[in-house]
């Protein structure tokens, strides 16, 4: 017999990093580096994955977590992809958190697109609802 554990709160997400081309303003790349970085610093502490890794030349940021309760954690992986549009307006990536003690959520996965520096939410219909389609 197999014990599954349901999870309360789990994300998983990237962002392709990028500068904004288009900006008038002229973003040093290193200078960028050095604020996601930063801004990274509080989240490694406790996201079990939060890293920035080359492949093949291009940067991308991973997160992830699973979580007993959500104690804030939803919140601030949204926070997280949100500032990293502000830093490095062309980025782009997905996130998908599912919240299973929201009473009003918890069959489904939220959806977060980031492009342009613009996160927004959206629904999915890939693996929601929960119930029936991966449980």
């Amino acid at each position: 017999m197999t014990y599954r554990a349901k999870s309360m709160v789990c994300f998983f997400g990237w962002i392709v990093l990028h500068m904004d081309d288009s900006d008038s303003v002229e973003q040093d790349e290193t200078e960028m580096f050095f604020a996601l970085e930063a801004l990274l610093l509080p989240y490694k502490k406790y996201f079990q994955t939060c890293e920035i890794k080359q492949q093949n030349f291009i940067n991308t940021l991973h997160v992830s977590s699973v979580h007993n309760h959500d104690n804030g954690y939803s919140d601030d992986v949204i926070n997280l992809f949100r500032e990293v549009g502000k830093i490095a307006r062309g980025s782009y990536g997905l996130l998908y958190l599912r919240l299973p003690e929201d009473s009003e959520l918890n069959n489904k996965f939220l959806v977060y697109r980031l492009a342009k520096g613009i996160l927004t939410e959206h629904d999915d219909n890939l693996l929601s609802p929960c119930a029936p389609v991966i449980e």
